[in-house]
């Protein structure tokens, strides 16, 4: 599901910039949430079987934290020499906001916002609290868009809430993957009850369905519902005759349909009932997908960009936004410069690369080999 992944990043980046590339960035997120939820139960089953959950959650940390912390320090660098050659890049919001409001800041709200930016910790719940003005204090807040001094904005990779979410999800993963299907999917069923009853109260969609990690679990948990499926059917005769055959097909038309740009795509929303029903036809595809892509090296490299691809492409718009380009122009700089810095990061992080497939070769007991799964 490489390039998949890839299209999906790629979506993320373009929704920051203004524009589509098929399908809003918001809801390329939360298919990568089921995505995700998919490769965690498939991993926790194949990889890391009982008992070796220890190996697993390192295995995450490194999957996670040395990209984040690389990026995060050349934006931070980025800053400093940005600041040194007089603001020629006018668009790093989030030190800019730093320097404005040092004397606003309490020291409690200062260190929250430090740790965030450092652990991911609280990155998601940023949006659901507002700076006092006078205290300097945090506070929650029902509607974010309403407060002047917002904390989202000291964010140096605001995109990076997703990654919050995500580490929230390894955590329970072990524990979600041990649980019946009966379980798993009555935790579906009330993430969905729950998204649809905050809608109800007529809370915004965003952050209440979108960044509200309650909310949210319904596609992890119907991305772990995905391999359970696949697990079920996948050694059957009738999935060997039909799975390539109806995988092409799904993914020719979910692509046909995105690069369409039909209203009802930029529309999708568990909330909407077009929505719904194409995320429940994405976790029967899901399967497919992999199906067709799990041997395939080629593939595999192409999915490895999409998380650099997702973590570089906030600071090359940044950079980008302080001059004056063409719409499409500043598109393909956008796409060429994040993945060139993507492919630099996976030099990079080689290092780490294999240490993780020694701790997937120590959980399995064998010696450390490439694998399909990231």
């Amino acid at each position: 599901m490489g390039i998949l992944r890839l299209y999906l990043a790629l979506c993320a980046l373009s929704g920051h910039l203004g524009m589509s590339f098929g399908m809003r960035g918001d809801y390329a997120v939360q298919c990568f949430f089921v995505i995700s939820g998919f490769y965690t139960a498939l991993i926790l089953a194949e990889t890391y079987p009982e008992g070796h959950w220890k190996q697993f959650y390192l295995n995450r940390f490194l999957r996670i934290y040395p990209a984040y912390w690389l990026v995060l320090g050349v934006t931070a660098l980025g800053f400093a020499v940005n600041a040194g050659l007089g603001n020629v890049f006018r668009s790093f919001h989030s030190f800019q906001y730093w320097q404005h409001w040092r004397h606003l800041l309490s020291w409690k709200t200062a260190l929250s916002m430090a740790i965030s930016n450092l652990f991911l910790i609280g990155h998601d719940w940023t949006i659901f609290l507002k700076i006092d003005g006078s205290s300097g204090e945090l506070h929650f807040t029902k509607w974010y868009l309403a407060d002047e001094f917002q904390p989202r904005f000291l964010l140096a990779l605001p995109q990076a809430w997703s990654l919050a979410i995500e580490v929230f999800f390894y955590l329970l993963a072990p524990l979600l993957a041990k649980r019946s299907m009966k379980t798993l999917f009555t935790v579906v069923v009330g993430s969905l009850v729950l998204r649809y009853w905050l809608d109800a109260q007529g809370l915004e969609p965003a952050p209440w369905s979108y960044r509200f990690f309650p909310s949210e679990l319904a596609f992890f948990g119907a991305g772990m519902l995905s391999y359970r499926f696949y697990q079920f059917t996948h050694r059957k005769p009738a999935w060997e005759r039909w799975a390539s055959p109806l995988a092409k097909i799904s993914l020719l038309g979910f692509l046909a349909l995105c690069s369409l740009q039909a209203s009802w795509v930029n529309r999708l929303s568990l909330n909407r009932p077009e929505g719904f029903l194409f995320f429940f036809c994405l976790v029967f595809a899901v399967p497919l997908f992999f199906w067709i892509s799990k041997d395939s090296r080629m593939d595999r490299k192409i999915g490895e960009l999409s998380y650099p691809v997702y973590l570089v492409h906030w600071g090359v718009i940044s950079a980008l936004n302080s001059f004056h380009f063409d719409e499409r122009l500043r598109w393909g700089l956008a796409v060429g410069i994040s993945l060139l810095s993507s492919w630099g990061l996976l030099f990079a992080l080689e290092p780490v690369g294999r240490w993780r497939n020694r701790v997937r070769a120590q959980a399995r007991g064998a010696e450390p080999r490439s694998t399909h799964v990231s």
